[in-house]
């Protein structure tokens, strides 16, 4: 064998080496990029990672989606592709599909185990629709822009939402806030919500046989289910009055440790569970831990007089979350009083007397609800109440004859 038959042969056997390692090399998420599908078809049926992610976060699915390409997204989140892997920039596969406008693509994400779609990418707005009971808003427009965007007219609109979802991710209540951007950009809450009449408009029009109603002041429903109407609590020195009362939660809504709400008034856990949906969404999330206690008799008057408003059924206590139990909400009540206030100034708009406002007993943990009477319970009051609940107090949920919930 001579030296050219040699060389030759020796830049084959490279040229097959590099052949190899290359493909080796290539993970399902560069196949889609490359709109490869026949190749990421080949991989998906080995057993190739769908998960694995490019350097900047990047996974097949997010391409697949990308390229608008339904197969290929069905085919990937058949097998695991996870719909809301965040790349390196926060984009997930369904943000993409919102940007595209690809409603066939959003859908499949949604069987696939999305609760919600938000999207921002094209820069206006967009319709809302629901699909299986999971809402999706294709486009909450420019929340914060600068200088050289175009904020003329439409282009200049743009809501904040807020959802309530049950535990499983359906849809259950919604609210779209105005806002818009004028002059150099930035959000500026809209006295006149133009944007509410442009967003029910396109959610009509654009998804006739799924979309929303939205009323004037942003409340989201489905088609023909009329936005609750407010009636104002009963105002006491005790019990803060607010606005208007919220509707009465669905009841499948649920929060943390609601198993605590099962003896307390239902008006109450309506109370409690609106609570936990307002503060999520402040970003202050905290779990239900104590609610009814049967009735103890008292020789003198402890913390609450002569009894308490938990065993009537008209209180319950709560600990922000990350906190293990009460004693170790104590130890960081310091680290905890941004979040204390804010919770409590929720609590209070919505017309429950929160503990956090003692000054002799600070008890930030506990709510209760009982207009028209004080939080201390006087031996007068205690025999009305147990007038109504029997000597031992074991018929507690006659005393809620007291207290009858506000009608909505």
């Amino acid at each position: 064998m001579n030296s050219l038959q040699i060389n030759l042969i020796s830049s084959l056997l490279l040229c097959v080496t590099a052949s190899h390692s290359t493909a080796a090399d290539v993970s399902t998420a560069d196949a889609a990029e490359r709109a490869d599908w026949a190749l990421l078809t080949t991989m998906v049926a080995d057993g190739v990672d769908v998960r694995v992610s490019q350097a900047d976060g990047m996974t097949a699915l997010h391409w697949a989606v990308w390229h608008d390409n339904p197969e290929a997204t069905a085919l990937l989140t058949k097998h695991g592709a996870d719909v809301s892997a965040p790349n390196k920039y926060g984009v997930t596969p369904l943000s993409i599909a919102c940007t595209n406008a690809n409603s066939a693509i959003i859908t499949q994400l949604v069987d696939a185990g999305a609760d919600v779609v938000l999207g921002h990418g094209p820069h206006v707005v967009r319709g809302i629709e629901l699909y299986r009971d999971r809402l999706i808003a294709y486009s909450l427009a420019n929340f914060a822009t600068y200088k050289r965007f175009n904020l003329t007219g439409v282009n200049g609109l743009a809501y904040v939402l807020e959802l309530a979802l049950a535990g499983d991710g359906r849809f259950l209540a919604g609210r779209a806030h105005a806002l818009k951007q004028v002059g150099l950009g930035g959000p500026v809450v809209d006295p006149e919500r133009a944007v509410i009449a442009h967003l029910r408009k396109l959610s009509r029009e654009d998804f006739p046989g799924t979309g929303v109603d939205i009323g004037p002041d942003g409340e989201i429903t489905r088609f023909g289910t009329p936005a609750p109407a407010s009636t104002p609590a009963p105002a006491s020195a005790s019990t803060p009055a607010p606005a208007s009362m919220p509707a009465p939660m669905p009841a499948s809504a649920s929060a943390p440790g609601d198993k605590h709400l099962a003896d307390v008034h239902p008006h109450l856990r309506s109370l409690a569970l609106e609570l936990h949906r307002r503060a999520v969404l402040a970003g202050v999330p905290f779990r239900i831990v104590f609610g009814y206690t049967p009735y103890k008799p008292r020789t003198q008057p402890g913390l609450g007089g002569m009894a308490t408003w938990h065993q009537f059924g008209l209180a319950f206590d709560i600990l922000i979350a990350g906190r293990k139990d009460i004693d170790d909400g104590r130890r960081h009540f310091a680290d905890d009083d941004a979040d204390w206030r804010k919770l409590g100034a929720i609590a209070q708009e919505l017309g429950l007397v929160w503990g956090g406002i003692w000054k002799r007993n600070y008890d930030p943990f506990h709510l209760e609800w009982h207009p028209g009477d004080d939080s201390t319970i006087s031996s007068a009051d205690l025999k009305r109440l147990l007038a109504l609940a029997g000597p031992n107090g074991a018929d507690h949920r006659a005393v809620w004859a007291l207290y009858p919930s506000p009608t909505n």
